[in-house]
């Protein structure tokens, strides 16, 4: 409303949101109070904004986001098969498609260890024609192949190893009925297996076959792609020994020259004397 006898009339009219449709009226009252009335419908254009406001990608990190950048490259670990993708569009009347499925956020499965998956959120401006794509490509690595060991040893025993020396012989006394092996894996992901004589090993130690022969004992390293390489240590006890000599051989009281050739003695004793103490050492320590 303005006073009677201005020309012109002006107000500022709040229009609504892009799309929408104002209407205006305007009364024109006479000096008799006669009246005009008129109607100005003012109508704001729909949106073309169809750039995102944030872009987010789980479980790993996405740096550097930026509206005007539409192409964005991450890499995930071999284990990670699956990502959730998360977007908002800049106008929340814009939609939002990921990968054709219109969602704000969606749970993407990946190809496979070692392949790239694209993925495509589309955002569609109010006004239905301006589009903008945004492209992430997801490299999920490929599976490790190191089936190398980084250490191998051998209790009793010695493993003089080399990462590139797959067999090993070791020489154990006859007396020996166990062994443990340890082993550790240059990449932490692959798997150990310990094995004897084909069969694998669930605790330690390891029981060897008789003496006089050898026992082969293998470990297994399995890399992340299923290749396996086989470390094998042959354990050899050693045979039974055929010395049944004496090494020493005493009495107290009491005194005898010992001659291993020897194999009768006789020794004299006072007659208060009515217990004595023998003792002796056999040459091989098996024995």
């Amino acid at each position: 409303t303005v006073p009677a006898g201005t020309a012109v009339g002006e107000a500022t009219v709040q229009l609504g949101g892009t799309g929408s449709a104002t209407k205006v009226p305007i009364t024109i009252t006479g000096p008799k109070g006669g009246k005009s009335n008129y109607l100005v419908t003012i109508n704001r254009g729909a949106s073309d904004n169809a750039f995102l406001a944030s872009l987010s990608i789980s479980p790993v990190n996405l740096k550097d986001f930026k509206p005007s950048n539409t192409l964005y490259e991450v890499s995930v670990p071999s284990s990670t098969n699956i990502v959730t993708l998360t977007g908002k569009p800049q106008d929340t009347n814009a939609t939002m498609t990921i990968n054709g499925v219109q969602t704000n956020s969606q749970t993407i499965t990946l190809l496979g260890p070692g392949q790239t998956t694209p993925i495509t959120v589309r955002v569609t401006a109010q006004d239905g024609k301006s589009q903008q794509d945004y492209i992430i490509r997801v490299k999920q690595a490929a599976l490790d192949g190191n089936n190398n060991l980084k250490s191998l040893s051998i209790s009793p025993g010695k493993v003089d190893f080399k990462v590139n020396q797959p067999k090993y012989d070791i020489n154990v006394a006859s007396g020996v009925g166990t062994v443990t092996v340890s082993a550790t894996q240059e990449d932490p992901t692959a798997k150990i297996a310990i094995l004897r004589s084909g069969t694998t090993i669930t605790s330690q130690p390891i029981t060897l076959l008789g003496p006089g022969d050898t026992t082969p004992i293998t470990v297994r390293v399995t890399a992340d792609n299923g290749k396996s390489q086989d470390y094998t240590i042959n354990v050899k006890r050693a045979a039974l020994n055929g010395n049944t000599d004496l090494k020493s051989l005493s009495v107290s009281p009491g005194s005898l020259s010992f001659n291993r050739a020897d194999l009768d003695y006789n020794v004299n004793l006072l007659s208060d004397v009515t217990r004595v103490r023998i003792t002796a050492a056999p040459d091989d320590s098996n024995a």
